[in-house]
C-alpha cells in the first residue's frame, strides 16, 4: 500500500448469544499504531432493521492497532466495519520495466510499409503481430534469436482502418495503434 490508501475490514459475528474476540494481523498493508474508527450494527430486535441515518442501531467505536495487529470484541449478531488508512509502501519492492522500447512510423501509413524502430535495444525471440479493430490476427511474424534495429510491417494487403501492432518476447512487450489511410 501507499500512504493514503485505505482498507475496510468487515467482521460479522453470527452467534445469537456469545461475543467473539477477533484478532487481525495485517499482511502487505501497513497501518500506524493507534486508534481507528469502527461502525457497528448490533442488538437489533428480530422484527427491526436499519431504518435511517437518525433512527437506527448504528454505533461508532474504535479499535487500537499495534505492530499491524488489531484485536476487537464483536457482540452477538453484529456487523462491524473498520476503516484503516495506510502509512507506507509494502508488497512490491521494485517495479520492473517489462516494456520493449520501440517507435512506430510512419503513423498514419498511406504506403505499403510501416516500420517499428527498436534502435540499439536487443530483443530475444521477438514475435510481431498485427490485429484489426475487432481483435482478429491479420499478420504475424516470429524473429528467432536476438534482434535490434528496424522491423518492417507489410501494409499492402490491409484496408484503411485502425490496427494494433504488438511486439512480445518471453518477458517483454510493446503495443501501439497503427492507422492505415
Amino acid at each position: 500500500n501507499t500512504a493514503g490508501d485505505s482498507l475496510t475490514v468487515v467482521l460479522v459475528n453470527r452467534s445469537l448469544t456469545a461475543s467473539r474476540v477477533s484478532n487481525i494481523t495485517l499482511s502487505n498493508f501497513t497501518v500506524a499504531n493507534g486508534s481507528y474508527s469502527t461502525k457497528r450494527i448490533s442488538s437489533l430486535p428480530s422484527n427491526e432493521t436499519f431504518v435511517s441515518h437518525t433512527s437506527n442501531a448504528l454505533s461508532t467505536g474504535s479499535v487500537t492497532s499495534s505492530a499491524n495487529v488489531l484485536s476487537i470484541t464483536l457482540p452477538p449478531l453484529s456487523t462491524t466495519a473498520i476503516l484503516l488508512k495506510g502509512t507506507s509502501v509494502t508488497g512490491i519492492s521494485d517495479l520492473t520495466d517489462h516494456s520493449i522500447h520501440a517507435q512506430l512510423y510512419p503513423n498514419p501509413v498511406s504506403g505499403n510499409k510501416a516500420f517499428v524502430e527498436l534502435g540499439s535495444e536487443m530483443v530475444s525471440d521477438l514475435k510481431m503481430e498485427l490485429f484489426d479493430a475487432k481483435g482478429r490476427l491479420i499478420y504475424s511474424k516470429q524473429y528467432a534469436g536476438k534482434i535490434s534495429g528496424t522491423i518492417e510491417i507489410p501494409c499492402e494487403n490491409i484496408s484503411s482502418g485502425m490496427y494494433i501492432v504488438h511486439l512480445s518476447s518471453a518477458d517483454r512487450y510493446w503495443s501501439s495503434r497503427l492507422l492505415k489511410k
